[in-house]
């Protein structure tokens, strides 16, 4: 069975001709966003130049970035998808009110495996996929984010514990 991107990628009819969304340049110098995928090179004009020493790399980053912090708001995008667009500027203006890291991930610059699969760290159906992870010395919990992103909203779900949803 085809992993569920590959499946979208195809879809599409044709790469799209940047791999990045732009967020202004101003507000993500302000941002305490990490980008775990960023774009440096041919890859990030034509898909097919996204090698598997660069999604190793990439592979590398986001499971460094998830090791190091015990929680986190992470955004897995698409840069074909019209929501992600619209949610990354607020992604990255969120983080600016947050004592939580906020981590953003090209999903077509890691390996699928990662996104989707028996052994994958998170379980991608849609995008923007945002998860708030929270994570100790035994579980992982992530808990995701299904509202329309604002950014109190961003904000307000990076604030909380995985365990108010219960009490809610």
């Amino acid at each position: 069975m085809p992993h569920m991107l590959s499946s979208m990628r195809a879809s599409m009819g044709r790469a799209p001709v940047d791999h990045h969304i732009k967020v202004d340049h101003a507000l993500a110098k302000k941002s305490k966003v990490h980008n775990l995928t960023p774009c440096d090179g041919d890859h990030c004009k034509d898909i097919k130049k996204v090698d598997g020493a660069f999604r190793k790399k990439c592979d590398e980053q986001l499971v460094d970035f998830l090791q190091k912090h015990k929680t986190a708001m992470i955004m897995i995008y698409a840069p074909w998808c019209g929501h992600c667009v619209n949610a990354m500027p607020k992604f990255y203006e969120a983080s600016i009110g947050s004592d939580v890291p906020f981590a953003v991930v090209n999903a077509e610059m890691v390996s699928p495996e990662l996104l989707q699969g028996e052994r994958a760290l998170f379980n991608v159906q849609f995008f923007p996929y945002i998860v708030r992870r929270e994570r100790d010395e035994k579980d992982v919990s992530d808990s995701v984010f299904k509202e329309a992103p604002t950014v109190e909203s961003l904000h307000k779900h990076a604030k909380m514990s995985n365990m108010d949803h219960f009490f809610a």
